[in-house]
C-alpha cells in the first residue's frame, strides 16, 4: 500500500487521527515509533499479518496523514489517540502491537486500559527510567548528523534508518530499505515533531511490573538505538512474558527480519483469537 493510499480518521480531541485498515480476523492495534508513521511498515510482514488478522495501523499524531501539531503534548496523549481509533471502529479489545516509541504507547496503553488489550507485542522498545538503556552517544550523533555530502531528503533519511540495522543489513537489505526511505519522503514527519515526540517520551507513566496482558517481547540482539539490554529487561519485568531474540537484528526488527517476526506474532496471539473477536 503505498504512503498515499486513502485510509480513515478517527476524532481524538481537537484532531484526527489517521489509520489503515485491512485484513481480516481478530483486530491487531499497530503503533510505529519515534519519527515514523503508520504508513511505511514493510509490505512482506503486513501481508502476513492480515491473512488472519484486521490490523489499524496508526499515524501518530503529527505523522502520516494525522493532523498535524505544533504544542507539546504526552504519552497519555498519544494512549487516547490509539483509544480514539479502537472507538472509531467499535473495537472493545483488541491485541496491540507497539515497535520503539509505539511499544511504549502499548505499554502505557496496557496499563491504564487494560480491559481493552488482549494480548501485547513489544518490539524493539524499552522500560522507562530506571530499567532504560540509552543508546551509545555515537549512535544519536549519526542520527542527527547528516553525512557529508548528503544534499536530498532521501539522503538524509536515509543516512538515519541506514544507522540503526543490524550489520550487514545496508546492503543485504538495500531494497527494503530504499522503500522504506521513499514511503517517509513521501510523508514525511517534521522535525518539530520528532522534538515534541521525544519530550512526550519523557512523560511516560507507570511500571511494566503492573501489565497484566499476555506479552511477548521480541528484539534485535544488535539493536543500535535501543540495546538489546532493553528488551531483556522488559521480559524481565513482565511477569509470564516471551521473549524473542533476534541475532544480527537491528532496530528495524519487521523489515530485518519479516517471516519470522510476523511468524511468531501469529502463533502467540493465536492463544488469543476467542477473546478478541468482536
Amino acid at each position: 500500500m503505498s504512503a498515499s493510499a486513502p485510509g480513515k480518521h478517527a476524532p481524538s480531541g481537537t484532531l484526527n487521527i489517521h489509520y489503515q485498515d485491512s485484513g481480516t480476523g481478530p483486530p491487531l492495534l499497530v503503533l510505529n515509533g519515534w519519527t515514523a508513521s503508520g504508513l511505511i511498515w514493510p509490505d512482506e510482514w503486513v501481508h502476513d499479518l492480515e491473512a488472519d488478522h484486521r490490523l489499524l495501523r496508526v499515524c501518530n499524531r503529527g505523522t502520516g496523514w494525522s493532523d498535524a501539531v505544533s504544542d507539546p503534548f504526552t504519552m497519555a496523549d498519544m494512549v487516547a489517540d490509539a483509544v480514539a481509533v479502537l472507538d472509531a471502529e467499535g473495537v472493545e479489545r483488541t491485541s496491540v502491537f507497539g515497535l520503539s516509541m509505539g511499544g511504549m504507547i502499548a505499554q502505557e496503553l496496557a496499563l491504564t486500559h487494560p480491559g481493552r488489550v488482549d494480548h501485547l507485542v513489544l518490539c524493539a522498545t524499552a522500560p522507562p527510567p530506571p530499567d532504560f538503556a540509552m543508546a551509545d552517544p555515537t549512535v544519536l550523533s549519526r542520527l542527527f548528523t547528516p553525512p557529508a555530502g548528503a544534499t536530498t531528503p532521501e539522503e538524509i533519511v536515509a543516512n538515519v534508518w541506514s544507522s540503526i540495522v543490524g550489520p550487514g543489513f545496508q546492503e543485504r537489505g538495500a531494497d527494503v530499505l530504499k522503500r522504506l526511505v521513499d514511503r517517509a519522503v513521501e510523508r514525511p514527519t517534521p522535525l518539530d515533531v520528532i522534538m515534541l515526540q521525544m519530550q512526550a517520551i519523557a512523560t511516560r507513566a507507570g511500571s511494566p511490573t503492573d501489565i497484566t496482558a499476555p506479552t511477548l517481547v521480541i528484539h534485535g540482539g544488535d539493536d543500535p538505538l535501543l540495546p538489546v539490554s532493553n528488551g531483556r529487561r522488559l521480559h524481565e519485568l513482565i511477569a509470564g512474558s516471551q521473549y524473542l531474540e533476534l541475532p544480527g537484528v537491528g532496530h528495524l526488527v519487521p523489515w530485518e527480519e519479516p517471516g519470522r517476526t510476523a511468524t511468531t506474532m501469529r502463533a502467540f496471539l493465536a492463544t488469543s483469537e476467542i477473546g478478541s473477536r468482536q
